[in-house]
């Protein structure tokens, strides 16, 4: 098969940018989907079966509870046609069945630009179902991690609207049930094949100890998780992801089209792209290493996954990733690329990987998949209610304060500067903001006699914005909002900001 992504013709290809939040076309679709669903029989029971002709003449019927319905129902109306509620009769003949849509959607899905959450959010209501948990703060997701971030997702999926792949692969990875439990074994590989199914974890093909398969994709799995579990050992004394032995499982091929890699408590999997994709392959070494470090992140200090303490969390995994990557490669700090996914393109696309730690930002930028989103300056903290707060969008600051750290100390990154980023991981607790990450960092470096380090450290956190505080919450000072850019539309979750990290 030819190494190469296909391109659509530029007529074909919807620019927009993630700063302005152009959603307004699918929110405006899943309001008035909400409002036909509220209209159905089964949900609906009204003598009155006159249809609105237009959309300036949606009313929602008066409800058995309306604030169980929708809040601020005004606010889907234009204002200049609101009748006040005293000149409002309820009709007596009209029943709604009570929806509790608050269970249903984020709280601000009206508002939410990103398109993946809004068709995912539409299709569970229509099947009655609940999302998976992870929009809102002090609330874990229950989907798995995954190395290909939703925004470049749905970027793709814009950009390829003849390809479903993209928004398919969000869907069926929130869909995925969360793994439950652990499984001990002496920290033991185990390699899985799918062959393209979406079962896990498939067919057995290599255990620990067997010789080499001469599948590549089986062997690489096999090699590189033995790179990750040697690497915790060796440098943080930690006996696989639990500490206890955990056995290694990996999954390839997964899924047919399926455009990422997972963790998802239990396993590594790793998903097969389509022919059409921009991905040659998920097999990667700094990939696996990233995707199992959330598993190390779960089990030592269990941050949750939204706003910054997510950004950390996904900045962690990208920090051990490269370690690992660095380590078994024998690579000093100062002579590494710092790009996580390095050969994860295909040949004719225009990126070295999926994230560049020391220069977030610049990763990629192609015609064909657009330009790398990540900040890496506070000043340049993405806003957002999509990406769980923005986790893989702002975890390019974290990211940059390490980088920069590492290649400051010279020598090998795992050493002090990957000691002391594990030793604050132990100490950070379940939700700490960037500056508080930032001042067990310095805390980490007194404690293991690294002091010597410390002002470098500092000016780290200082070059990308960061002041460390022992005290300091996720504060988030906007500095101006999106206008709309027609009447009625929705407004963008996505502002530039203003952030206060001291």
């Amino acid at each position: 098969m030819e190494n190469t992504f296909t391109r659509l013709a530029p007529k074909e290809t919807t620019e927009r940018s993630i700063n302005r939040g152009d959603e307004q076309q699918t929110s405006k679709l899943l309001v008035e989907e909400i409002f036909a669903l509220l209209r159905e029989p089964k949900l609906a029971q009204s003598k009155n079966s006159e249809e609105p002709k237009g959309r300036e003449e949606l009313k929602l019927r008066e409800a058995t509870k309306p604030s169980e319905v929708l809040s601020r129902r005004e606010d889907l109306q234009p204002r200049d046609e609101l009748k006040p509620r005293d000149e409002v009769k309820p009709r007596e003949e009209t029943k709604v069945r009570e929806l509790d849509l608050s269970k249903v959607f984020r709280p601000n899905f009206l508002a939410a630009s990103d398109q993946d959450s809004l068709i995912y959010a539409g299709d569970r209501f229509r099947k009655g179902g609940v999302p998976a948990a992870g929009g809102a703060p002090g609330v874990p997701p229950r989907e798995p991690y995954s190395i290909i971030p939703p925004y470049l997702l749905r970027e793709l999926s814009r950009r390829n609207p003849t390809n479903p792949d993209f928004m398919n692969t969000i869907i069926k990875t929130r869909d995925l049930p969360p793994c439950e439990g652990s499984c001990a074994g002496d920290a033991k590989r185990e390699v899985y094949d799918a062959k393209g199914k979406e079962d896990l974890p498939g067919d057995k093909v290599r255990v620990e100890g067997q010789k080499p398969t001469g599948d590549k994709e089986v062997d690489d799995a096999y090699e590189f998780t033995g790179a990750v579990r040697d690497y915790f050992k060796a440098v943080h004394g930690r006996n696989s992801i639990d500490g206890k032995g955990m056995k290694l499982i990996s999954t390839v091929n997964y899924g047919d089209n399926y455009e990422n890699a997972f963790w998802n408590g239990k396993q590594m999997t790793y998903g097969r792209p389509g022919k059409d994709s921009p991905f040659k392959t998920f097999v990667l070494l700094d990939v696996a290493g990233h995707e199992i470090a959330h598993g190390v992140t779960e089990k030592v200090s269990n941050m949750e996954y939204y706003g910054q303490s997510g950004a950390l969390n996904e900045s962690m995994s990208d920090v051990f990733g490269e370690l690992i990557q660095q380590r078994a490669k024998n690579i000093k700090a100062k002579d590494a690329d710092w790009v996580i996914g390095d050969g994860l393109w295909k040949d004719n696309v225009k990126g070295a990987g999926l994230r560049n730690m020391l220069k977030p930002g610049t990763a990629y930028d192609d015609p064909a998949i657009g330009k790398d989103p990540q900040p890496a300056h506070m000043k340049d903290y993405v806003k957002t209610e999509g990406d769980n707060g923005g986790v893989h969008y702002n975890s390019g600051i974290p990211n940059r304060a390490f980088a920069e750290f590492a290649v400051a100390v010279g020598g090998n990154a795992w050493d002090k500067p990957g000691q002391i980023w594990y030793e604050a991981l132990q100490h950070a607790g379940s939700n700490p903001s960037f500056a508080q990450f930032a001042y067990q960092t310095i805390e980490a470096a007194k404690k293991l006699g690294h002091t010597a380090e410390v002002a470098k450290l500092q000016k780290a956190w200082e070059d990308v914005g960061v002041t460390p505080s022992k005290e300091t919450k996720d504060t988030l000072t906007p500095e101006r909002k999106i206008k709309r850019e027609t009447p009625g539309s929705v407004e963008s979750d996505i502002e530039p900001t203003t952030a206060t990290a001291a």
